[in-house]
Formats: structure tokens, sequence, C-alpha cells
């Protein structure tokens, strides 16, 4: 907690700035980095120094001005008040709403604290997992196996609040590439989850499960007739729908900008009555969800955010400017990738609610159509409502069964609102990817959790 030694400089930085800008904040924040890698041509540990640094920021009734440094000390702090203060500008009379009063540390548990586990024993253990995945198959010629881990340290400052977070990010994944002699393929797998060096344990079903659909896909070729189709989509696949689709479409200060048709849709019907979607940065609603933390970068705590519901487009993600411009509610929306990013309106862990349905029968009822299976790209188009998601594989089903024909790669496009009202069927099934990250800005990445049910719906492949 030594990051908290200078809150009461902050804390007076925030009241002289407050004299004369509306609204002042700060945020805080110390990283470390650690991971062991373990591949078939190469071995090594990365064990990077701390980093810690602030960024100030002061509101003008009008637009924020800022101030951040990587050098956490007095001078360093007064030097950024003088210059918010000296290069102040005139603005209006919009008012941030500095929140309740909340002074109080939060404390992600780790089970077996990270740092207190030798620097060769994740080597060893990352070594050990690379030989039992080389095993499994003779076809594959690269193993790549990572343990690693991010603690974050954040302090949140304004003049109701004085928040403290203390956040772990524990990295076990690997990458497999096979060589049949003509075609080569690669597959990755593992998860990031909150907690510490108790997720280090490789799941060797989950490799196996991998290692038999890169074989299945080896050499697989596209799909021949592209075109609208019958589709059931993986958890993959429906949470990066969810992510691309509303996700960025909700992002409010997309809104301000006139970059996102969804803010002309409030309360409207977007998708089918089936279709429920939520963000969701709170500790307590998935366990060890990628996305997840105490409070965001503006001092929010964090909470839950129903953004659809039965098809109807209820709630946008917010950050604070966009919430007091637009005069809607605030959510626990605001991050950055670190102190000398800006924040934006940031998508946490966002999926579609289980449904009733069974994932078979789903199936079933498909009389010529694809199981769109394990997502890996995506993109979206928010004042188009475009989107498109890359698969690494289609499945074909014929007369509700799988044919075990699959093609490789596939991509899924089309109009989002077209996409989400032709679904059907939403699984009672559901499962959390925890390998997102995300980009917005000029690519500040963030992550996040993706994931779902599945979903049968109407959509065109290639």
């Amino acid at each position: 907690m030594k990051i908290k030694r200078f809150n009461s400089e902050f804390k007076d930085a925030v009241k002289k700035l407050e004299e004369r800008y509306s609204f002042a904040s700060v945020l805080v924040q110390s990283e470390k980095d650690f991971s062991a890698v373990s591949s078939t041509n190469m071995e090594s540990i990365t064990s990077l120094p701390r980093v810690e640094g602030f960024c100030i920021k002061a509101f003008n009734g009008s637009f924020f001005r800022e101030y951040s440094s990587s050098v956490l000390n007095k001078e360093s702090i007064d030097e950024g008040v003088s210059y918010l203060l000296e290069n102040y500008i005139e603005g209006g009379d919009l008012d941030i709403d500095p929140g309740d009063k909340i002074v109080k540390d939060f404390f992600q548990e780790c089970k077996v604290d990270p740092e207190n586990i030798e620097d060769s024993t994740y080597l060893d253990k990352a070594t050990q997992a690379r030989n039992k995945i080389e095993k499994i198959d003779s076809k594959i010629v690269l193993v790549h196996s990572v343990l690693s881990y991010k603690i974050k340290e954040e302090v949140y400052i304004n003049r109701n609040k004085e928040l403290y977070q203390y956040l772990c990010r524990f990295e076990n994944v690997y990458l497999v590439a096979l060589n049949d002699g003509e075609n080569v393929q690669e597959i990755y797998g593992g998860n990031i989850r909150i907690g510490g060096f108790e997720h280090s344990d490789l799941d060797l079903d989950e490799v196996r499960k991998n290692v038999e659909l890169a074989n299945k896909i080896l050499g697989a070729s596209r799909i021949e007739q592209p075109g609208f189709y019958d589709c059931v989509l993986s958890p993959s696949v429906s949470g990066m729908l969810a992510h691309e689709a509303f996700g960025h479409g909700t992002e409010t200060d997309m809104f301000l900008k006139n970059r996102a048709r969804g803010q002309f849709y409030m309360g409207k019907r977007v998708a089918s009555p089936l279709v429920n979607m939520w963000d969701s940065a709170d500790m307590n609603h998935i366990p060890d969800a990628n996305g997840s933390f105490f409070f965001d970068h503006e001092g929010t705590i964090a909470s839950r955010t129903q953004i659809m519901t039965d098809g109807i487009l209820l709630s946008g993600m917010t950050d604070k400017y966009s919430a007091t411009k637009l005069g809607i509610n605030l959510t626990s929306n605001s991050r950055a990738q670190s102190f000398k990013n800006k924040v934006y309106a940031r998508m946490t862990n966002t999926f579609f609610e289980p449904g009733e349905s069974d994932v078979e029968d789903m199936i079933k009822l498909v009389k010529h159509g694809y199981y769109i299976g394990k997502a890996t790209n995506g993109m979206e188009d928010p004042k188009g409502w475009g989107m498109q998601i890359e698969a690494l594989y289609a499945e074909e089903i014929k007369d509700g069964k799988l044919t075990g024909k699959v093609h490789s790669p596939v991509i899924l496009t089309g109009y989002v609102p077209d996409i989400l009202n032709s679904v059907t069927h939403v699984s009672s099934a559901f499962e959390i990817s925890t390998l997102g990250m995300c980009g917005k800005g000029h690519k500040e990445w963030v992550k996040v959790t993706e994931g779902g049910p599945h979903l049968k719906l109407k959509a065109r492949l290639a």
C-alpha cells in the first residue's frame, strides 16, 4: 500500500485546483508485471520493475484538462497543480458530480500470493506444461507455454472519495502449432483470471480438445458458397457478438461524437425478445471474470448494467463526462489503459444472458447451416450498425446433425438489428472466455471478458 503515501498531498491538490476549477480528481497507479515463458525454441523469465504514476484531472465546466507523470513525488504533484492552474481556460456551467462520500480500501483475494513464489518455480511449471502438451500429438511442432501475473494497485481521490484497490490478474496460456507436412494450424487456449498462483495448473483436458480441433481443421477450406445460413454460435462467438454488436455501439462517449446509432434506439426494440444483455464489472457477478474491479478510473463503484431486456435497448455504458453531458445514469465504465492514457467509456464483462434451450435441440432444428466455433477477431461500425466476426471454424449441420465437415476460417457479417432479431433460441448453457482484450481510441487496451450462451440465429457467412 506504498502507493497511498502521497494521499494527503493529492487531497491538497484537489482542494487547491477546485478554487479555480469546478471539479478535480486524481488517479494513481502502480503496476508490477512478471512472466515465465517456456517454448519449444526458448525459455525466459521477465520481471519488470514496478511502474508508478498519476494523472490529475480538472474540469472547467466544459472540458477536462489533464496532467500525468511517471514520477511520483511531491515536486511532481506540485508541478501538475501549477501547470493546470497556469493553463486554466474559462469554461461553461456543466457540473461534474463527485459522488457519495466514501473512504475505503478494497482487496482482491489471492489464495496463493504470486509474489511469494520463486521465479524458477514459474519456469519449471511452464516447462512441465510444455512437455505434457508436446506429447499429445506427433504433429505438434511448436508449443508456447506462459505463466504470468500483473499486480495493479490504484488510488482514486476527489473531494468526496478516497479509494484504494488491489487487483491481481494471473495468466496461464499456451499456443500450439501442428504440421501435417502440407499444412500448419495454430491454436491457443488457457485462462486469464482474477487471483494468484492457485490458477497455475494446466487444464490438460482443454488442451487435448484444442489439439483435436486443430487436427480437425488442418487444411480446411473456406465455405464454398457464401450466403445467409442458420447458425448456432458457440459461447465464444456469441460473446464476440455482444462485444462488437452492442458493446461498442452503446459506449456513450461515442454518442457525443455522433458515432453510434444506438443513441437513437434507447427504449426501442433492437433484438429478439429472447435477447438480454449485461455489462458487469461487479466482482461478485461472474467468478474470476477478467474485466472486473472494485471501482473504475473515475471512482465509480463497480456495478451491473443491463444493456438490453427482452430485446429492448435500455442503457448505455458511461464515463462521467458523457453521463453528465447527456443527462443519463452514470455506470462503472470509465477505464483507461494506464494513468498515461485517456479515460473512455469502456466495456468490462459483456455478455448475453442465458436462456432456456438445450444446445443439442438447437442443432436438431437446423436443416442446413453451421455451428460457429472459437471467435478470433471482430470489428464493428457503431454508426452504421454493421459488424464482422472472424471465427476459427464452421462445422456443417445437415438435417439436425453435425456432419464433421469443417471450414476454416469463417467470417460472419451482417446488420446488427437483423442478426439479433433473427435469434430464435438461447441456450441455458453459459461459458465465459477470460482471454479478452479490447482496444479503443489510439488502441489503448483494457482487459475484458467475453462469452455467454449459445445462440441460434441467421447470418451471412463467407
